[in-house]
């Protein structure tokens, strides 16, 4: 995966399906890479996929757009420098115990980010498990 990073000579990244068991390794080879601007979702010893953002560029983290469930698979930073604000994403594919769907919610949220910053620059990136 880093070779292929390293082919396409980008300035920002974003992986899913980060975990505690990877993420120093993740760190160190984007580290080396150039990417010194790193935040990631990852709490604990939480083995849960999360998200992780790498840039070149300064970032910011925006923690007060953190939706309320799934916060590992949400993270949304800012690029100062660019005025550009990022959402990244994993959006899971099961439903919780009570039968509510853990997708469509996390997809709400996501429409409501983007509603909320239409009139700013944004890019949405992630995987977005198809859709609904």
């Amino acid at each position: 995966m880093m070779t292929e990073l390293q082919r396409f000579d980008a300035d920002f990244v974003a992986l899913t399906e980060v975990t505690r068991s990877n993420l120093d390794d993740l760190r160190w080879s984007l580290n080396c890479q150039g990417f010194g601007y790193i935040e990631a979702t990852c709490t604990g010893s939480s083995s849960k996929n999360s998200v992780l953002a790498a840039s070149k560029f300064p970032l910011t983290p925006k923690v007060e757009e953190i939706p309320p469930a799934d916060t590992e698979r949400w993270l949304a930073v800012e690029i100062p420098s660019l005025a550009l604000n990022v959402l990244a994403v994993h959006i899971p594919a099961s439903t919780d115990k009570d039968g509510k769907s853990r997708k469509g919610r996390l997809w709400d949220e996501v429409i409501r980010y983007a509603q909320l910053h239409r009139d700013q620059r944004v890019v949405l990136l992630g995987d977005f498990n198809t859709g609904l």
